[in-house]
């Protein structure tokens, strides 16, 4: 069953009718989305799931749990794949960048084809024309597996990148459009799941056996507490 948890706690807040609150409706949904996936998180990681996993995948998006679970799933596979240390150091790499960056100025998502310069710069930009529309579909499919398989397809390109190319170069404009692509390119790692925690630094996708709880409702007995729990926290925080 795929929702919107925020969508469904936005309605129950709603159904409160005209209450003096605390905080801002705004606030109080953020604070409750923030403690829903403190508890989805702590259920994971009591059924043996690896913490940095559970939190790439909750850092992509706790809203649907499904598909929350479905990433955790997908990473859980992927990190046991050749080659997954090796595309943890480059993604990491492009990762800290854009932070960095970022961090000190916009960076752009589109880049202009008449600056590239270098043969590396142009073969990465050739590969994220096509890679970029291909992980969107895939996203959009909820193939988390297919879309992190790219990420291996992708490596040897970004590294050739960084072996030619210097991103951090004199000219504003090639510097600017350098960073823009590896901006598209991290803006689709995060898709997969923020960080990977190992892709990002301190970087934080979940079971099968999550996803019958979530999804299926197989395991009832999981959910003794939660119900309960969530009112005590609405009334202790929210209400005035």
């Amino acid at each position: 069953l795929h929702f919107d948890i925020r969508q469904l706690f936005a309605r129950a807040h709603e159904l409160y009718g005209n209450r003096q609150w605390k905080l801002a409706p705004q606030e109080a949904l953020d604070k409750l989305l923030d403690f829903f996936a403190g508890r989805v998180r702590n259920y994971w990681q009591n059924r043996g799931e690896d913490s940095l996993l559970v939190d790439a995948a909750l850092g992509a998006g706790v809203a649907d749990v499904c598909q929350c679970g479905a990433r955790l799933a997908a990473l859980a596979q992927f990190s046991k794949e050749a080659g997954y240390a090796e595309a943890v150091q480059t993604f990491k790499r492009v990762a800290n960048i854009v932070r960095k960056q970022g961090a000190a100025e916009q960076l752009a998502s589109a880049w202009q084809a008449a600056l590239l310069q270098e043969d590396a710069e142009k073969a990465l930009a050739a590969t994220l024309d096509d890679l970029l529309p291909r992980l969107d579909s895939l996203w959009e499919a909820g193939d988390h597996t297919a879309a992190l398989k790219t990420l291996l397809e992708v490596r040897p390109v970004v590294d050739a990148f960084f072996d030619g190319v210097m991103v951090m170069c004199d000219d504003a404009a090639l510097r600017a459009n350098r960073l823009a692509m590896l901006n598209a390119l991290g803006t689709a790692d995060l898709k997969c799941g923020k960080g990977h925690r190992p892709l990002h630094e301190n970087a934080p996708i979940w079971p099968q056996s999550l996803t019958d709880m979530s999804c299926s409702a197989k395991n009832p007995s999981s959910h003794e507490g939660t119900i309960p729990a969530l009112q005590a926290k609405i009334s202790e925080e929210y209400r005035g």
